[in-house]
């Protein structure tokens, strides 16, 4: 099991009372307390100045259709400005997800610097001082803007949402909401960040965490077309002076990142952060942790996250990211094992679709989720979105991977004796000797695992065969 800890960083549960939940902190302007008012004052919070680098405004959700259907959706648009912020780039992602045909559907639209568009806005445009962004697709205008009341001012922590796009099948996907917050927006890292991350190294990314939202209104996907309306939804915001390159090398192969949203049956939302360092084998780095609100307002921020993913899935290959790590096999975390000392909250996770892969200039895969588990003694369920751009396709993470699924395969002295020769494979491979991890997959392991059978064994030789494909590809570039 990895613990999720930065390096060199304490054991922190930091508790502050967010506003009460009822609907006094619904106006504007609103300051989250304790944040820093001139970054987390709403609703210029949600605008798009002149002086950012880049700005993500995501959301997920599940909502359910008057036949009884349910359905999950996530959406994310993302602006940056390079070259002293004078060219513009963006994109739109857009999935919905059938939770009881466990199938989603996926666009998302580019619009990548050129010198026809360099001193123009491009395809997304979003207003400076309030929640206003608009992206012009080719399946017409998608967009996320903050709702006016009969005034003509703004209703405060009220939007409309319209998404349009064209699934990797050629359906016809559409989404309009009306979206309106029942919990305040809480700082990632409570008290303890206040609002102020690292992020992909980048030391001044501010962000924010609100669930709770009430949403209204009409999908359509393809055959489906019907009123649809959900209680389980989170925003993530982010933005930050440099944009997302200026601490990452030309492939963004330097940083990686999950997250996690959960929403259990007791009350409580969190929001799981977890970055890598990839040249320094994976190591994890700050921030890493997780922010939660509870159902009384309470919010909790602790450092300490262990995270264990007992079963990895293959990339299919049918959506392909901008820039690939990897030619060759590429794994990801499947189901995943969660526990939160700091909250007593031990969680196990089991996606709703397989392979949820989405098109981004990095791989990039999120997806619903169903839980299961305990906090503080007693049993909880929920729901969540397990976000993934970490990817296992070096060999020594592939070695990893082969490991996790030796060690699922039933027991006997044999099965243990083959548990220690993978771990050896792993650690021959971190110290760079691929010829020695070569003879001891095929004189020993691959041997041993022929004597095995079962769909476990059948998957790790699965494994055992991308593993030795990788390794003897690096072997040959040389």
């Amino acid at each position: 099991m990895q613990t999720e800890r930065a390096a060199s960083a304490p054991v922190v549960r930091c508790v502050s009372r967010a506003q009460t939940m009822t609907d006094t902190w619904k106006h504007y302007p609103f300051s989250i307390p304790g944040a820093d008012p001139a970054q987390f004052t709403f609703p210029e919070a949600d605008g798009m100045p002149p002086g950012l680098g880049m700005s993500t405004y995501y959301m997920d959700g599940f909502v359910a259709g008057a036949t009884g259907s349910r359905y999950a959706f996530n959406f994310v648009f993302t602006a940056m400005r390079l070259l002293r912020r004078r060219v513009h780039t963006s994109f739109l992602t857009f999935t919905l997800f059938d939770l009881e045909a466990r199938r989603y559907g996926t666009c998302t639209e580019f619009d990548l610097p050129s010198p026809a568009r360099w001193w123009r806005g491009g395809k997304l445009q979003t207003a400076t001082d309030h929640l206003d962004v608009r992206f012009a697709g080719a399946r017409g205008l998608s967009s996320w803007t903050n709702r006016h009341g009969d005034d003509g001012q703004l209703l405060p922590f009220a939007s409309r949402l319209e998404l349009h796009g064209r699934d990797q099948d050629g359906r016809t996907m559409g989404l309009d909401l009306d979206i309106d917050a029942e919990r305040p927006p809480i700082p990632l890292g409570g008290d303890l960040l206040r609002g102020r991350m690292m992020f992909l190294g980048a030391p001044d990314t501010y962000a924010y965490f609100q669930a709770g939202m009430r949403m209204r209104g009409r999908l359509r996907w393809g055959e489906v077309d019907e009123q649809v309306t959900g209680q389980v939804g989170w925003i993530d915001r982010q933005w930050a002076p440099r944009p997302f390159t200026a601490f990452n090398d030309w492939r963004n192969a330097r940083y990686r990142s999950e997250w996690r949203a959960l929403q259990l049956s007791n009350g409580w939302d969190l929001c799981v952060f977890s970055q890598y360092l990839r040249p320094a084998q994976n190591r994890v780095v700050p921030w890493t942790g997780a922010t939660a609100i509870g159902p009384d307002g309470e919010v909790v921020a602790a450092t300490e996250v262990e995270i264990e993913v007992p079963t990895f899935v293959r990339d299919p290959g049918h959506v392909r990211p901008l820039l690939r790590l990897s030619r060759g096999p590429c794994y990801m975390p499947y189901t995943y094992r969660m526990r939160i000392p700091a909250m007593r909250l031990e969680v196990e996770a089991v996606p709703f679709v397989d392979t949820p892969v989405q098109r981004m200039p990095i791989e990039y895969w999120t997806g619903p989720v169903s839980l299961q588990g305990t906090m503080a003694g007693a049993s909880v369920d929920g729901v969540g979105f397990d976000e993934r751009s970490q990817v296992w396709c070096r060999d020594f993470e592939i070695a990893e991977v082969l490991r996790v699924c030796v060690e699922r395969l039933p027991g006997g002295s044999e099965t243990r004796a083959l548990h220690h020769q993978v771990r050896e494979v792993e650690a021959i491979l971190l110290r760079g000797g691929r010829g020695d991890a070569l003879r001891l997959l095929r004189d020993r392991i691959a041997p041993a695992l022929d004597r095995v059978s079962g769909a476990e064994a059948a998957q790790a030789r699965a494994v055992l065969q991308d593993l030795r494909g990788v390794i003897v590809r690096r072997v040959r570039a040389r």
